[in-house]
């Protein structure tokens, strides 16, 4: 989670490595800031119950996330169905609009992806979840800046909310590099300026006086009295364009560097969520509990994990020293 949207587990339970985004959060159990419920008891159980025979120690690390995540409903979809987004088998995440101290937002999640659908989407519930001391107002308003911040985002980026990964290339060094994450920001185009073509008709131009036929240019805009006469008349000579940009992320800083304005800004909520928070208790749980349960569940996928049944797998784990 990026510098500002403080809580816990990044005040608290930090443990950065110089080339990853890390953060323990198992390191102590979660603070109970909510009041527990006949609801959440039964969510849980049905939840845990669907993890068959995972092992406990592991379950209690997913059940510490959850009440970390504001304890969420988890409703759990058929496998090739549609989520709320209309798309199939994509999770999600929904909260509430305005929130009082026992409002639970929920997840949903699908059947043959449980726990990489619920690391996923239980980071979005660290981001929202009530944080101690913290009023029910100042929560509500917080909720609604990250709310803000998302939609403003998803108009700007849309699917680019989530950043991505370019190859940087450091030619110093016999042309090798390293893959760098980044998220988008919006920054400033070159400034235009109104110019001439060889016939003489205006074109746009930047300062190095390259034209650029296909821009529209700033047309004449009347302004009226009240009466609506013609007072005066008036244009832009020149101008920029909005437009998506990319910053680097720097997983020390948990933030990127916005070039044209030399200084740090913040990712955007999707990449706080799913490339700082999900990606930190992904590492943390892989670290505890063997490489097996790492690369975001698909490994589970071949282990029979869920089933009752076939725990050969598992046990298979456990003698190899991978669970605990």
């Amino acid at each position: 989670m990026a510098n500002g949207v403080n809580n816990r587990a990044f005040d608290e339970m930090e443990t950065v490595a110089a080339d990853k985004t890390a953060v323990d959060l198992f390191l102590m159990p979660p603070e109970e800031i909510q009041t527990v419920t006949d609801k959440d008891r039964k969510t849980w159980k049905n939840f845990s119950n669907r993890l068959g025979s995972l092992d406990s120690i592991q379950k209690r690390q997913l059940k510490d996330l959850w009440i970390q995540g504001g304890r969420p409903t988890i409703n759990i979809q058929k496998k090739g169905s549609k989520g709320t987004t209309g798309d199939i088998n994509r999770a999600t995440f929904r909260h509430w609009i305005k929130p009082e101290a026992e409002s639970r937002d929920s997840i949903h999640i699908f059947e043959h992806q449980l726990v990489a659908d619920f690391m996923g989407e239980i980071s979005h519930g660290i981001q929202y979840a009530r944080r101690s001391g913290e009023s029910i107002d100042d929560w509500r308003e917080r909720r609604r800046d990250l709310k803000t911040r998302y939609q403003k985002s998803l108009v700007d980026f849309g699917e680019n909310v989530y950043g991505g990964t370019d190859w940087d290339v450091n030619f110093g060094l016999e042309n090798k590099g390293e893959i760098k994450k980044w998220f988008p920001y919006m920054g400033s185009s070159r400034e235009y300026s109104i110019g001439k073509d060889a016939e003489g008709n205006e074109i746009a131009v930047d300062a190095e006086g390259n034209e650029y036929p296909d821009l529209d240019i700033p047309q004449w805009e009347e302004s009226r009295d009240s009466e609506g006469a013609v007072t005066g008349r008036s244009r832009n000579t020149g101008w920029v364009y909005s437009r998506p940009m990319k910053a680097l992320y720097d997983s020390e800083r948990r933030k990127g560097f916005n070039e044209q304005r030399g200084e740090w800004i913040r990712p955007t909520t999707e990449f706080e969520a799913h490339e700082i928070i999900e990606d930190s208790i992904w590492q943390d749980y892989e670290s505890r509990f063997g490489s097996e349960f790492g690369d975001y569940g698909t490994g589970w996928m071949k282990q029979d994990w869920r089933s009752d049944e076939k725990r050969d797998a598992l046990q298979d784990l456990i003698k190899q020293g991978l669970v605990q």
